[in-house]
């Protein structure tokens, strides 16, 4: 579900459209002291939609990370979910979105490596598993 208001400004000077057509508006200001990939202040895009490949559920957990306020700790995405924005993270060089993502897939990949090793030992004392869903390589 998209609460696009979190990433929907009224005053913003940049917008996004997601691959699936959804736009957010963003700060300019934002994306440059949060990003390494966004147009810098020297390129005029004030009132052109920048198009993006993402679909919108990635982008509207993506441009959480750019605003001063708690950012998402993932912990209730799938492992699937936490990938795709890890991607976006990386594509984009949204940088705190980028240790978030590795930080639980990370976990999410230790905690599943162990279970296999020592299923007894590990679903004792970890009660709620990384992820809402398993990884692909603990599918069948």
């Amino acid at each position: 579900m998209i609460h696009h208001r979190t990433v929907n400004a009224s005053d913003a000077d940049v917008v996004f459209q997601s691959s699936d057509g959804i736009q957010f508006h963003l700060h300019r200001k934002n994306l440059e002291a949060n990003t390494g990939a966004f147009p810098g202040p020297e390129f005029q895009i004030q009132g052109e939609v920048t198009n993006l490949a993402e679909p919108a559920s990635v982008l509207q957990i993506l441009f959480k990370f750019l605003y001063p306020r708690r950012h998402p700790d993932l912990e209730d995405l799938d492992f699937s979910m936490v990938a795709e924005v890890a991607e976006a993270a990386e594509k984009y060089e949204v940088f705190p979105a980028i240790n978030t993502c590795n930080t639980r897939l990370m976990y999410g990949f230790f905690f599943h490596l162990s279970l296999w090793h020592s299923p007894h030992n590990l679903k004792s004392s970890h009660p709620r598993p990384p992820f809402r869903g398993s990884p692909p390589w603990n599918q069948t």
